[in-house]
């Protein structure tokens, strides 16, 4: 283990990104598009949140689907997601900035892996390795179809960055930066939100207990899971509630 120096965290994230552009390049220049439920569905999902922005109707209420649904209720709705960033710039949004939208969501967990890689003082060269593999990798490539999933999947990289870095650094800031990460990669539920949310406890409640084991006080770490827990609630209940 070792401290990263600034040149190789720069060389690190340099890495990725190339190895992310050569790799999403097909996709990124309109040559290929996602297929599947990435257009069948959450392209149509995508489409009428934009529209419903942009006309200045409710985006909580579809007419288009049977005799009319509470979309607001979907919790494939990507009306809690960063994908509403893209609904509100774009009244249109193409296969392409789709596309695009779901491969930035790999890069960005990506970033959470280095990240991870660089507070742990593990190998660069590992660290690259393992951002690649998690953006380009098994779970990535088969789910990509589904953008709900990889949200979840891009956020549980960040969200296990931050609250490792909030045990480590003893943070409540770090802490409550966790809770929101978490709450962004559960806002819309789907099964890897789910295990992520579970490991995510796992490991909080392991440093809680490992800590009394050692003879080190919990308070703060309890303080800081409480305040994580705080900001997650906090921001997913109300969709929660809706689902």
């Amino acid at each position: 283990m070792h401290a990263w120096t600034s040149r190789q965290v720069a060389v690190a994230f340099l890495l990725v990104l190339g190895a992310w552009t050569i790799l999403a390049w097909p996709w990124l220049s309109g040559a290929m598009t996602i297929p599947f439920d990435a257009k069948a569905h959450f392209q149509a999902q995508i489409q009428f949140l934009a529209s419903a922005l942009h006309s200045g109707q409710s985006p909580f209420w579809t007419p288009n689907v049977f005799g009319g649904s509470p979309h607001v209720a979907d919790p494939q709705s990507l009306i809690f997601s960063p994908a509403l960033i893209l609904a509100a710039l774009n009244p249109a949004p193409s296969f392409r900035a789709v596309d695009a939208y779901v491969l930035l969501l790999l890069l960005t967990g990506a970033g959470g892996v280095l990240l991870l890689f660089r507070d742990r003082g593990w190998h660069p060269a590992g660290a690259v390795a393992a951002a690649i593999a998690f953006a380009f990798g098994a779970s990535a490539a088969w789910r990509i179809q589904h953008i709900g999933q990889i949200e979840s999947f891009a956020f549980f990289a960040v969200t296990l960055w931050a609250l490792l870095g909030a045990i480590q650094r003893r943070s409540f800031l770090w802490a409550a930066g966790a809770g929101l990460s978490a709450a962004f990669m559960f806002v819309e539920p789907d099964q890897i939100a789910f295990l992520g949310l579970i490991l995510l406890g796992c490991i909080g409640l392991c440093s809680v207990v490992g800590a009394w084991r050692e003879g080190v006080p919990a308070d703060r770490l309890i303080g800081m899971i409480a305040v994580a827990g705080v900001v997650f609630v906090a921001v997913v209940a109300l969709p929660i509630t809706w689902t």
